[in-house]
């Protein structure tokens, strides 16, 4: 199979520490082709940069980890020490694949975004999860599309429990490609980073419904990045400045009491792998025999 990779954590960094040992797991079965974002682009969802080009590069990955890639704006062939070529565009994850599937490896079977750092389970998560939106992008571009998720469940993370999901990942990738239902355009694979991984079940859920709470916080005047640490409200006589500063605890360290047990966040909870088949759209919703009805004409009463 012709596969190609992006993710929203970009090229291997502190931030992204799972791309390059699942790049060479994955190659073992299929002919992988990579394009990443230049920079960390978690998120963003599925989100395109208009106003301005996006710009890629050439980026050569040494056989030895702890060495510095090297990068250029014309491709060349391998060194010695270098194990392969991706390619990095100033862009988001959906942007990064639909330029790949148009512009660069046109012919591909199937897209993987990932693995993602951190968990994609719960609506707020996957609504706004790069990851996800890097394989939705590739979706409606008409592309068989797999997100992939590490949850760090665990701290610290178990470092065999990192090899131990690549080998997973693969499995279950392998597993989707031969036995994909064709009412799903893009799977969600949650693999949680824990010590009984090796003994986890994988099982098809559905997402947890859920909502957010805090996102930003009112940013100091003397550093408009730096969140404040003592109030949500913006005082009288204040400037009108906000900094990420998002509260996820009720997504993350929620009881799985609380949970439905068909869902992705349950799933992990329980040490599980969570496989969620998704479509690519916004389903509607009709109640009460609503569909194909009719509203009250302009200036009516409006019953209650």
């Amino acid at each position: 199979m012709r596969i190609l990779l992006v993710n929203d954590d970009g090229p291997p960094a502190p931030a992204s520490p799972f791309i390059r040992d699942f790049y060479i797991a994955l190659s073992r079965h299929h002919d992988v082709y990579v394009v990443l974002p230049a920079q960390q682009r978690s998120w963003i969802g599925l989100s395109f940069l208009i106003d301005q080009p996006a710009v890629g590069y050439y980026y050569y990955l040494k056989r030895d980890p702890s060495a510095t890639a090297e990068t250029s704006d014309i491709g060349r062939p391998l060194k010695n020490d270098e194990i392969c070529r991706w390619i990095l565009i100033t862009g988001t994850p959906a942007s990064v694949a639909n330029i790949a599937l148009t512009n660069i490896y046109t012919d591909i079977d199937v897209v993987i975004s990932g693995p993602n750092y951190g968990r994609n389970s719960s609506t707020p998560l996957v609504m706004s999860s790069g990851t996800v939106g890097g394989a939705l992008g590739s979706a409606i571009r008409g592309f068989r599309a797999i997100s992939l998720s590490y949850g760090i469940m665990e701290q610290p993370t178990d470092p065999a429990s990192i090899p131990m999901a690549h080998e997973w990942a693969v499995h279950l990738v392998n597993h989707l490609i031969s036995h994909w239902n064709p009412e799903a355009d893009v799977y969600s694979i949650n693999i949680p980073l824990v010590k009984s991984l090796p003994n986890a079940v994988a099982k098809y859920t559905c997402i947890q419904k859920s909502t957010f709470d805090r996102l930003f916080l009112p940013s100091l005047p003397s550093n408009p990045s730096k969140p404040t640490t003592t109030t949500p409200h913006i005082q009288d006589g204040a400037p009108l400045s906000f900094a990420w500063a998002p509260d996820i605890r009720k997504l993350i360290e929620c009881s799985p009491d609380s949970l439905d047990t068909d869902t992705d966040a349950h799933c992990l909870s329980q040490g599980n792998i969570s496989i969620v088949p998704l479509r690519a759209n916004y389903e509607t919703c009709y109640t009460n025999n609503t569909h194909n009805s009719t509203l009250p004409p302009r200036g009516s009463t409006i019953a209650k």
